[in-house]
């Protein structure tokens, strides 16, 4: 095996200067790399292999549950309900309709919103500014989630229509009363493959504990696409720590990362991260958003959204970057990058970041400043393919325009260093394309070592709101 150079052996790298503040924040700290060599090289000594059998008790759940059938009511002056009676077990009622325009999918309907709860003994959805005329068609499906003693299950009608008849409406007010809280209008966001309602907030991380039943702490060598030089281990509190009410991550060389990969998943809303970013040569905050399923194909062939990227060198340390990453090469990773300039560093304070994700667009915004809009194209993001040189790109027509952004995505916190995500200039010790690249970074440790007195990401919160 290859002999560490002496620099890997030495104690890690100066801690941040103390920020003074009664709160406290979710910390992301670089520590040295002799730690995370003898940490790794520890785990895998203690590798064994094991045979685990496990007896597995299966239980199946037979229910004889159908959906009942809807009851379509026209009402005057305007109006329409529709409802279904009300079934021990049913827990939630979704109406999604169209008038004159026919369900290609189990889509979200021109029409549509949650029931919550019963009124008189029936699961209604109503809207009394709906207007109606003779002869039109209703088409619509129904969303049941029923409870059956033990598990809830989601139940889905076929699709139906109704054809409108103005002869003999109801009363907009008959025997029904509506309650402020019994609808919602969904909107175009989803968690965990689940519609929600407009403008409610679906995650709100204050970090006043460790939350292990939202985050994932990242435990595994860097690699693709970002080739990182770090190693992300949650298990060094000089690295990884809760301090107050916040998250703090500090960064060859153990760094740490922390998602909600495998455990809590989007699509559609906006991301607010405040955030105090970290400072030093070749040091990068990770305040992504990254594909659940990676359904378009593995690493950036299923995109990337990036809320806030800032090098952390004093050169560069004034423009901040959002946007999408399209592909792993140069122009994938920058062509619909955008950028915005202060006079100082972006590390120097707290900011709010933030992106809005919507079918049609994605805006990046500092501090309620929008300083991009990225539109697709009509064809889609696909079109640029040939221009791009994108390679396993060929999903995306499968796709809506947005494509590869049109699928859930998970949230991702850490910091990165070095790798792929700096271009080659004079002043970086590496090139991007030299197989030696880490070994070359590690010989310039007595440059950059010196730069990492404020390595810290401080993350105070994230919040997510749904459109």
């Amino acid at each position: 095996m290859e002999k560490l150079p002496d620099f890997l052996l030495n104690r890690g790298l100066a801690l941040p200067r103390k920020i003074q503040s009664t709160k406290s924040y979710l910390n992301f700290k670089p520590t040295s790399a002799s730690s995370l060599i003898n940490f790794f090289n520890y785990h895998f000594r203690r590798m064994k292999l094991t045979v685990i059998v496990l007896l597995v008790q299966l239980e199946f759940t037979f229910t004889s549950f159908v959906i009942p059938a809807a009851r379509v009511e026209e009402c005057k002056p305007t109006g329409l309900r529709v409802s279904i009676p009300d079934i021990k077990g049913i827990k939630l009622f979704s109406f999604h309709g169209k008038i004159n325009e026919i369900f290609n999918k189990k889509e979200i309907g021109t029409i549509s919103a949650n029931i919550v709860k019963p009124v008189n003994n029936r699961w209604t959805f109503y809207d009394p500014n709906i207007n109606l005329r003779q002869t039109d068609i209703l088409y619509y499906w129904l969303e049941i989630v029923y409870f059956d003693g033990k598990h809830n299950t989601t139940y889905t009608s076929p699709f139906k229509q109704h054809v409108v008849n103005l002869n003999n409406p109801l009363p907009s007010n008959r025997t029904f009363k509506r309650e402020s809280n019994s609808t919602c209008k969904l909107g175009v966001t989803q968690v965990n493959l689940r519609r929600v309602c407009s403008g409610k907030l679906i995650l709100n991380e204050n970090f006043d504990q460790r939350n292990r039943h939202l985050w994932l702490y990242e435990y595994r060598f860097s690699g693709k696409p970002d080739y990182e030089f770090v190693g992300y281990t949650p298990f060094r509190s000089d690295i990884l720590g809760v301090s107050g009410d916040a998250f703090i991550i500090r960064p060859p060389i153990g760094s740490a990362q922390i998602s909600t990969r495998t455990k809590w998943s989007f699509k559609y809303g906006k991301i607010e991260i405040r955030a105090k970013l970290p400072e030093g040569d070749w040091i990068y905050p990770e305040l992504f958003l990254n594909p659940a399923n990676e359904v378009y194909g593995p690493g950036y062939a299923s995109g990337q959204i990036r809320i806030a990227f800032v090098e952390g060198n004093r050169a560069t340390n004034y423009i901040l970057q959002g946007g999408c990453i399209l592909g792993s090469n140069k122009a994938g990773r920058n062509y619909l990058m955008r950028s915005t300039r202060k006079n100082n560093a972006w590390s120097a304070s707290f900011h709010v970041f933030s992106v809005k994700w919507h079918p049609g667009i994605i805006q990046v915004m500092v501090d309620n400043m929008v300083y991009a809009n990225i539109f697709p194209p009509k064809e889609g993001f696909v079109k640029y393919a040939d221009y791009l040189n994108l390679e396993n790109v060929e999903k995306w027509r499968n796709g809506s325009p947005l494509a590869p952004f049109d699928k859930e995505m998970y949230v991702t916190l850490g910091v990165g260093v070095g790798g792929q995500s700096f271009e080659d200039r004079r002043a970086k010790p590496w090139r991007n394309d030299d197989p030696r690249a880490q070994k070359r970074f590690y010989e310039a440790k007595a440059q950059w070592s010196k730069t990492w007195t404020n390595s810290t990401l401080f993350v105070d919160y994230v919040k997510i709101w749904a459109l």
